[in-house]
């Protein structure tokens, strides 16, 4: 049988629902996202939603419903994200709401509700959207010295008060994931000093100001994958001491300046891929004495020098496929005595200089694999004299050096 697990009705003249609407088995069983928003609603049966013990969104903003029965949303046990805003007149409690064990969102007006009470007395809330009638809307978080993780993703948030996090002292755990934050702004976070995972993907970010991370010692995990972060000011991270991983993948970027890293000697994952670098200057990723993975796959790099890699003496692995770079030069790697693997699959490689891996004494995996090396300096790679595998097909090599192989287990 068909299940549906997402209805829209939005933007229409429902008017009533007499209660009979969704009671079916299958509807019943499958229905997680039901909205109602913008539909013109006056009137809603108290047994409307009695049958969708599985939905987890209900939106029922922007109408003209004045009037709720005292337990309309009694079945609704899973219930994640309720939107009641733009009703007026709707006469709403506290009382109307305890059922709801697993309610992480509430969206309503602004008087509509005493939200200290509501956010007292429901133990699951996490966020109290209050909608004004005319301003901007203001956001409550539940202050709760007990909460260890925050989800906020998919709220469309585009601002947050620090202050609404400074009783949250305790909590490990926030996702921001899917907003529209636009600017990270100083001492955002400071409150959370035991945070330790902080996912700012896909919202919208285009600028971190200097501080934006300031007092997050304890963080682990910094995640801003998909934004629009053109260019890593200096400094940016410099409060991230403890800091293991970095995802700033696909996330628009253009320019690094030379000290955005700075204060990153703990770092071990670093992910640049996906953006828009064509270089790396000299120096910049000098901070990194700790870091053992680095991705910088499609980004559009179009040359890597000596000093691309200064003081990265700890990494193993170097991720640099699918770029532009034409050109190999003499010492590329030599400030990476520890790598294990290169990948440089392609990168649109032509030219192997001399002496091109010098000092890799530990590489073990070359990935050298479609490029077009028209000159290929054998020598070089004799050098790096432990490998477990290496793939240089598809790369238009035209001679192999005699008995060069044979040296091999």
């Amino acid at each position: 049988s068909l299940s549906t697990q997402t209805i829209n009705l939005s933007s229409n003249s429902i008017v009533e629902l007499k209660g009979n609407e969704f009671s079916g088995p299958v509807i019943s069983e499958s229905l997680k996202n039901l909205d109602l928003s913008h539909s013109m609603l006056r009137f809603i049966n108290r047994d409307t939603f009695s049958m969708l013990f599985n939905l987890v969104s209900l939106k029922l903003n922007d109408n003209l419903i004045k009037h709720l029965a005292p337990n309309i949303f009694w079945s609704l046990i899973r219930l994640l994200y309720l939107e009641l805003h733009n009703n007026i007149h709707m006469n709403l409690s506290v009382t109307m709401l305890e059922n709801l064990d697993r309610l992480l969102l509430l969206s309503v007006n602004k008087n509509q509700l005493d939200v200290n009470e509501t956010l007292s007395k429901l133990k699951s809330i996490q966020l109290i959207r209050i909608h004004p009638n005319a301003n901007d809307e203001i956001i409550r978080f539940k202050s709760d010295s007990n909460v260890n993780t925050i989800n906020l993703s998919g709220l469309n948030i585009d601002f947050i008060d620090p202050n609404e996090f400074r009783d949250l002292v305790n909590v490990q755990y926030l996702y921001l994931k899917r907003n529209n934050l636009k600017t990270i702004s100083n001492m955002t976070f400071h409150h959370l000093i035991s945070l330790s995972w902080l996912d700012l993907s896909e919202s919208n970010v285009e600028t971190i100001e200097s501080n934006a991370f300031c007092c997050l010692e304890s963080l682990n995990s910094l995640l801003l994958i998909k934004n629009k972060i053109k260019i890593i000011r200096n400094m940016t991270f410099h409060a991230l001491t403890a800091l293991k991983k970095l995802d700033l993948s696909d996330s628009s970027v253009e320019i690094i300046e030379a000290d955005a890293f700075y204060g990153l000697a703990n770092l071990l994952h670093l992910y640049l891929n996906k953006n828009r670098l064509s270089r790396i200057d000299d120096f910049t990723l000098q901070h990194f004495s700790s870091l053992v993975f680095i991705n910088l796959s499609y980004s559009r790099l179009e040359q890597v020098s000596a000093n691309t890699f200064f003081g990265m003496k700890s990494l193993k692995k170097l991720y640099l496929k699918n770029n532009k770079i034409r050109m190999l030069r003499n010492k590329s790697f030599e400030h990476l005595p520890a790598l294990n693997d290169l990948h440089l699959t392609n990168s649109s490689v032509e030219v192997v200089e001399a002496n091109a891996f010098t000092g890799m004494w530990l590489l073990s995996l070359l990935m050298l694999n479609d490029n077009n090396v028209r000159e290929l300096d054998w020598d070089s790679i004799e050098l790096a004299f432990n490998f477990r595998y290496m793939n240089i097909s598809s790369a238009n090599i035209s001679s192999i050096r005699p008995n060069f192989f044979n040296r091999y287990k």
